[in-house]
C-alpha cells in the first residue's frame, strides 16, 4: 500500500492522533520503512533534511534506526539560523526510536 492509498482509505484523524492504534499503524507503516530507496527519507521536525537510516529495527512494538543527515534543506526562514548549532551537533547522526502508537502520518 502506498502513502496515497493509506491517505485515501483512512481519515486524517486516524493517522494523526497523538496516540493511535498501534497494530493498525504497524501494519500500515512497517511496509513503507521496509522498502525505502537507498534507506533515505525526508526528516522534518525542527529542521528539514534528507537522512539515511542505518541499523533499522522494526518490531510490532516500535521502529528504530540510526539517522545520518545527508542534505540539509534550507527553508529561508528564521528557523534555519536558529537550528544551525543543532545541525552541527547532530552531523554524525542520532538514534531515533518511536513506538507505533505514536508514529503519525501527517500531510498538508
Amino acid at each position: 500500500m502506498t502513502i496515497a492509498d493509506i491517505k485515501g482509505k483512512f481519515s486524517n484523524d486516524v493517522l494523526t492522533a497523538v496516540e493511535g492504534d498501534k497494530e493498525l499503524r504497524y501494519l500500515l507503516y512497517m511496509p513503507l520503512f521496509s522498502s525505502l530507496y537507498e534507506s533515505k527519507v525526508v526528516y522534518h521536525e525542527r529542521f528539514t533534511c534528507i537522512v539515511k537510516l542505518q541499523n533499522i529495527d522494526i518490531t510490532p512494538d516500535y521502529f528504530s534506526a540510526f539517522v545520518v543527515p545527508q542534505i540539509h534543506i534550507r527553508t529561508n526562514t528564521p528557523s534555519d539560523k536558529r537550528h544551525e548549532g543543532l545541525l552541527d551537533r547532530l552531523s554524525n547522526g542520532w538514534e531515533a526510536i518511536c513506538r507505533w502508537d505514536f508514529m503519525r502520518l501527517i500531510w498538508k
